[in-house]
């Protein structure tokens, strides 16, 4: 069965990463979809908010990822859970190498309408208007966030890395890639880095 990807043109630059829907015999096509708007996060994740006494570390990356356009709580959730998977692997190198896999990574099935459309919201962000005017500026204290990042983010929120925009724009790719695989982020990242391990040996 062929892939069809489906997503919906958002405001500003295409960014893609690579990828791009096809037709019936590999043609490369428009990005469009009339699935309606955006979906703003990841379908099927269970989120809860975190308190935190002090998220003035958080400043510089919630205005990165204002200027890219995304919901405020899924760009630092998705940010927070790269840096937590790069701390996790302790090489910044095999960090790098995970950045240049994503940009490679294709849809293996067809992605249904609620990924598509959240898959549409990484790669655009959103620009409807009403949804704009409710989105908050910066939330204080609060982080809402997947329950799977809980318990490591409430011991220590990681270190920030240099260049707060070139870190939302690798995060978004590694999460395009988890989407495209149908896993979590920091699975993505995981798998991906014993896969690259793996051929380094052979």
């Amino acid at each position: 069965m062929d892939t069809k990807l489906r997503v919906i043109p958002g405001a500003g630059s295409e960014r893609t990463f690579g990828l791009r829907p096809a037709d019936a015999v590999g043609a490369r096509q428009a990005l469009q979809s009339t699935l309606g708007r955006p979906v703003l996060r990841r379908p099927g994740d269970h989120v809860e908010t975190l308190w935190l006494a002090d998220a003035s570390g958080l400043e510089g990356l919630r205005a990165a990822i204002g200027k890219r356009g995304l919901h405020p709580d899924t760009g630092v959730a998705i940010a927070l859970e790269r840096r937590l998977a790069v701390e996790a692997l302790g090489s910044r190198s095999l960090a790098a190498e995970l950045d240049e896999l994503s940009l490679a990574e294709v849809p293996r099935i067809e992605l249904w309408s609620a990924h598509s459309a959240y898959l549409s919201h990484l790669l655009h962000g959103f620009s409807d208007r009403p949804l704009s005017a409710q989105q908050p500026a910066s939330n204080g204290g609060r982080l809402t966030v997947p329950i799977r990042l809980i318990d490591r983010l409430a011991a220590a929120l990681p270190a920030p890395f240099e260049g707060l925009q070139d870190e939302v724009e690798k995060s978004i790719r590694w999460e395009v890639a988890a989407l495209l695989r149908s896993e979590t982020l920091s699975e993505w990242a995981y798998r991906s880095a014993l896969d690259c391990s793996s051929e380094g040996k052979s």
